[in-house]
Parts: C-alpha cells; sequence; structure tokens
C-alpha cells in the first residue's frame, strides 16, 4: 500500500480539482515516501492503520468478486449465524 501527496489547485474553469505533488523535495512527496516506506513497521504498532488496510483488501476482493461475476453456492452463505 502506498502513499500519495496531493494537493488542491485552482482548475481552468475555476473549480478546484485534486492533483499529485510532484516536486521531489516538496515536504508532502518526502512525508508520503517516508510513510510508504515504512508503512508495515506503521501498521504493527496501530492497529487502527492495520485494521484500514485488511479493510482496503476485503474491499478490494468484494469488489473484483462483483464486477467479474463471481457466484457461490448457498453452503458459502449458511457458514455465517446471523443470529
Amino acid at each position: 500500500m502506498g502513499v500519495e501527496a496531493r494537493e488542491q489547485v485552482l482548475g481552468p474553469d475555476g473549480v478546484v480539482v485534486d492533483a499529485p505533488v510532484t516536486r521531489h523535495d516538496h515536504p508532502l512527496v518526502k512525508y508520503a515516501e517516508a510513510f510508504t516506506r515504512n508503512f508495515d513497521l506503521i501498521a504493527e504498532r496501530r492497529s487502527v492503520v492495520y485494521h484500514l488496510r485488511e479493510l482496503a483488501k476485503a474491499s478490494l476482493l468484494a469488489k473484483f468478486m462483483l464486477c467479474s461475476g463471481v457466484s457461490f453456492d448457498d453452503i458459502w452463505y449458511d457458514l455465517v449465524d446471523w443470529q
């Protein structure tokens, strides 16, 4: 998982748009690179970050299954006791 430095800039039509920060010496870029490089250590020490990463993995898996049309037998739905 990686972090990207972004900023809001005024677009040509006067609307604020999201844009990446590309200057390598910009503090946000340096922070994003350090955060990405040390992500596993941060996730290990902060359980919220760990759970966020696991949620992102589950969301990606669910989106892939939904978009690819994966179907399951009814037995898989009976594995969870909903009561």
